[in-house]
């Protein structure tokens, strides 16, 4: 018996040919069948995820039917849920009903997880924010609620901030900062906040690290001297940056007045009574602590005395107690006199002497002369004559008495005016528009004078201004001012002028504006207006049309760079030419000739006069 061993890759017919010993042969075919050929198992799935995360892998078999399946970490279903901490490899091999096997291998990439960063200031102080600033990711989620990569907190305390972040695989991670709210630092400001006027204190800041006065000062205590009740304030900084302020009130009270009373011109060898108010206690210049004291000066003396109040402040007065002797004297000072509103003025002794009133004897005394006038402005020697009616004595002496003037004359102007331009008479005097009228104290040698400066244009409109100024003979002036304003009422404009209508010639009569037509103005606006009247063609011909623009120009209303003033208005004119019209008998005209001459009088070329000569068969 004959065999072979055969191993087809593919479905294969086997032929075997027997000869026996005969010789005599036979033929048999048997076909070995290749199971398996198109058979191929495939696995499906993510193929990668983020760490944590599972993926679920199914195989599949195409090329036949699977009865078993067994995967490399040897499952048995079609499918497998896997959760690798790294990136594996995963087989399948799928055996079909003829025990024929597919195998495939599947890569599960595993992909980390984003680093999150967050950066920021995470300490602040009350009221403060900062700026949390994530990174490492695509896209972020805050708790705040926000969806940007920065989110701006204000908490009142101590908070946890979280992201949630995913990066551009979909892997998500998670980061928190936590921020310090710190507390405002507690200031305080101590010492003296009652002072005396004109003393000062020391106010000491505590509670911080560094400090800043709205005095300006940085140091932790200040010294100040305020002249009334003021308020300091200072702002300390911890060594948090966090800042906060206090304030503190510095009272001061008033130094008190003393006020002495009592017999201050005294004779020779008599007692003086002082006495004093104003104060709690008191010290005199003389030592004495009594609201009262007893003095016999020899000679005009001053005593103090000071004075300290219920609050601890100091005030000093002082009184001179004048001793006269008795005996008359005569002295005196210059002294200037003003006129008053009448033009006088008096003087009495006191304004000039320098002498005792005379307290031990009974003393007169009389100047001459007393009282003066405006005649009398200038220098004057006057005499002052005391005496002592105990004793009829009499003493004289003089003084330099300066009479002055210094009040100011009172000058009233005409009032302002406006008027029209039509009525203003440039040549007429200003005078039929006000005159000023002035008062003064000494009204001889009084004047007025006018300065006029005006602004008036040839159109007859602008400003007058007449300044006046009045002065009396000590040089004392006032000064008024009066405004003419003239202007145009019934300014020039389109209403006052006739411009000229379309028109139509024939046969190239004149174009001049005599003959079609001329711009004529209202004349009586001439007295504020200055009119030019211009026209221009925009072509130079005498058959069709063309326009004629004319312009009228009021100069007085002129502006440069506008059109205020200037007036325009188009006149159109039409040109006809008639044809000349041809009599007799006419047989035969060249027909081409006249289309020419006619569109030569159609395009304004044909003379006015043509002469034709024509073929013509009568």
């Amino acid at each position: 018996m004959a065999s072979i061993t055969v191993s087809p890759s593919v479905t294969t017919t086997y032929t075997v040919t027997v000869t026996d010993t005969n010789g005599c042969t036979n033929t048999q075919n048997t076909t070995v069948n290749v199971n398996g050929l198109t058979i191929n198992a495939n696995i499906n799935g993510n193929d990668s995820i983020c760490i944590g995360s599972s993926s679920t892998l199914t195989a599949t078999l195409s090329g036949g039917t699977p009865v078993s399946y067994l995967w490399s970490n040897n499952a048995t279903t079609s499918s497998i849920t896997v959760s690798p901490s790294a990136t594996t490899t995963y087989t399948v091999t799928i055996t079909d009903l003829n025990g024929c096997n597919g195998t495939d291998n599947f890569v599960l990439t595993v992909l980390p997880l984003p680093t999150i960063n967050i950066a920021g200031d995470l300490s602040i102080c009350p009221s403060e924010s900062t700026v949390l600033t994530a990174s490492g990711a695509a896209s972020y989620v805050w708790s705040t609620g926000a969806t940007t990569a920065s989110t701006t907190v204000t908490p009142s305390a101590t908070s946890t901030y979280t992201v949630t972040a995913t990066d551009a695989f979909g892997c998500i991670n998670t980061a928190s900062r936590t921020v310090v709210v710190n507390p405002l630092p507690s200031i305080d400001i101590n010492g003296d906040n009652i002072i005396c006027a004109g003393t000062s204190t020391v106010l000491f800041a505590s509670g911080a690290t560094t400090y800043l006065w709205n005095t300006g000062a940085t140091t932790t205590s200040i010294t100040v001297s305020p002249a009334a009740t003021t308020t300091y304030s200072v702002t300390g900084t911890d060594g948090n940056g966090c800042a906060n302020t206090a304030t503190e009130v510095v009272t001061v009270n008033a130094n008190p007045t003393p006020i002495i009373s009592g017999d201050q011109m005294i004779c020779l060898g008599d007692t003086a009574t002082l006495n004093v108010t104003g104060g709690s206690t008191y010290l005199w210049s003389t030592g004495e602590t009594t609201t009262s004291i007893e003095v016999i000066p020899n000679v005009t003396t001053a005593y103090s005395v000071t004075a300290t109040d219920a609050n601890g402040c100091i005030g000093v007065t002082s009184a001179t107690v004048v001793v006269d002797p008795g005996t008359l004297t005569c002295s005196t000072q210059n002294f200037t006199a003003y006129l008053n509103g009448i033009g006088s003025v008096t003087i009495n002794p006191m304004d000039i002497s320098t002498g005792s009133v005379g307290a031990c004897a009974n003393i007169t005394a009389e100047v001459d002369p007393d009282q003066f006038f405006c005649n009398d402005i200038g220098t004057h020697v006057v005499t002052l004559t005391v005496t002592n009616t105990n004793t009829n004595q009499s003493l004289s002496c003089t003084a330099v008495v300066t009479v002055l003037d210094t009040l100011v004359p009172v000058l009233n102007c005409p009032i302002n005016m406006t008027l029209d331009c039509e009525t203003f008479n440039p040549n007429a005097p200003l005078s039929n528009y006000g005159i000023a009228s002035v008062t003064d104290n000494c009204p001889n040698g009084l004047t007025i004078s006018e300065i006029v400066v005006s602004n008036i244009n040839d159109c007859n409109v602008g400003q007058i201004t007449r300044t006046f100024i009045a002065t009396d003979l000590s040089g004392n002036a006032d000064t008024c001012v009066q405004l003419i304003n003239v202007i145009n009422n019934d300014p020039f404009g389109p209403g006052d002028i006739n411009f000229p209508t379309d028109v139509t010639i024939t046969n190239c009569e004149s174009t001049d504006p005599s003959n079609t037509g001329n711009t004529t103005v209202d004349t009586g606006q001439f007295d504020c207006a200055d009119i030019v009247i211009s026209f221009t063609d925009n072509i130079d011909s005498c058959v069709g049309n063309f326009q004629r623009t004319w312009t009228v120009v009021d100069s007085c209303q002129l502006i440069t760079g506008t059109t205020q003033g200037i007036f325009t208005h188009v006149q159109n004119i039409n040109i006809i030419v008639e044809v000349p019209v041809l009599t007799g008998r006419i047989l035969f005209i060249f027909k081409e000739i006249l289309q020419h001459v006619w569109h030569l009088i159609q395009v304004g070329q044909a003379p006015q006069v043509a002469t034709w000569s024509l073929l013509i068969m009568v």
